[in-house]
């Protein structure tokens, strides 16, 4: 298996930098503080799920992150593609807290978290839309009946997941 070593992005450091020289009292610091918070909960959550990815057997899958690919017009993104020799897996990863309801019936996202709360967009469909892309994607290169899987991954361990459907 082929894992680079998980760097934090660049933006990220860029955020944890300007917060640290941002004074508390200017009005924007709450959003920075907010923004760089919500960027490093995301980044701790890929950093657990490549702890997890670590443990497969060595030279058995190779693992793309961040890969932004071209389908046609549009481009699209996936946070973690795994490739064995018999299938294609697609992990959307999120790291968001609380109370997480998954509302099939309406394609929502709905987190609970204190009393507040708030609508994200379907990471199932989200993943759904970028298993599509990627079939398209490999089509136009020249490979045909792929087996591509997708699964969206909670990274933070204190979330709890609540659905709509039996799926």
């Amino acid at each position: 298996m082929i894992i680079k070593e998980l760097k934090m992005p660049l933006k990220l450091e860029k955020l944890i930098a300007l917060k640290r020289r941002t004074p508390i009292m200017l009005p924007k610091y709450s959003l920075i503080k907010d923004e760089t918070a919500r960027r490093l909960a995301g980044y701790r959550g890929e950093c657990s799920l490549h702890y997890q990815l670590s443990l497969l057997p060595e030279k058995s899958y190779y693992i793309l992150r961040g890969i932004r690919l071209k389908d046609g017009n549009h481009f699209f993104q996936i946070d973690n593609l795994l490739i064995s020799q018999k299938f294609f897996l697609n992990l959307e990863v999120k790291t968001i807290a609380g109370t997480l309801q998954f509302d099939e019936r309406n394609h929502q996202l709905i987190r609970t978290l204190d009393t507040k709360r708030d609508g994200f967009s379907d990471p199932l469909t989200q993943a759904y839309f970028q298993e599509m892309h990627l079939k398209n994607w490999l089509k136009q290169n020249g490979y045909t009946d792929l087996t591509i899987l997708s699964l969206v991954v909670s990274a933070n361990p204190s979330s709890i997941l609540e659905t709509t459907s039996k799926k």
